[in-house]
């Protein structure tokens, strides 16, 4: 766990160094929305009873879209029992700035939805025959991000799922980044 921490925390120096050498991109501009989306790398922490790391890309799909990868690990002990689940989706936005008329280049509003799948370390083979979460999963949520400038923001959001499992479900808290 603790190595897992480690090199969650060597990455994300990397890519914040890496980050500050990038070539400058155009932000997407749509009807004045001016929401910059596309070519963000989203990290963040899940806190939904148990905790866990997120990351997504987004790739500019239409205007006001996007779409790319995303990755949720989460742990947590229940009953003196250590749980962990991996969730690999494709995660979609719809950034909502031109049908709000929010024209504040510093805020993004964005409703998401992403499916995938899951899977599950169990403590033993009695709650893995207990359990039977399923490996397909797809959750809704909302959310919102601040731009301090044109690479770096933070952003937050809740994601429900809607079949059984909790690899991806809860508040996410995180920062972005504009590559």
């Amino acid at each position: 766990m603790r190595k897992l921490l480690s090199l969650l925390i060597v990455t994300i120096a990397l890519l914040f160094s890496t980050h500050l050498q990038a070539q400058e991109s155009a932000k997407s501009k749509g009807g004045g929305s001016g929401y910059m989306g596309p070519n963000n790398l989203n990290l963040g922490l899940i806190f939904a009873g148990n905790i866990g790391f997120h990351g997504d890309y987004e790739f500019n799909m239409a205007q006001d879209w996007t779409v790319g990868p995303n990755v949720d690990i989460t742990w947590w002990n229940s009953n003196g029992n250590s749980w962990s689940a991996f969730y690999f989706a494709c995660k979609f936005r719809w950034y909502a700035d031109r049908a709000f008329g929010i024209t504040n280049n510093q805020w993004d509003v964005f409703a998401q939805g992403d499916a995938g799948f899951q899977a599950y370390s169990y403590p033993d083979d009695y709650w893995k025959n207990y359990y039977n979460y399923s490996a397909f999963n797809m959750s809704i949520g909302f959310g919102g991000k601040f731009h301090f400038n044109e690479k770096v923001g933070l952003q937050a959001s809740f994601s429900f799922p809607f079949f059984s499992g909790y690899a991806n479900y809860g508040f996410q808290f995180g920062v972005h980044l504009n590559l």
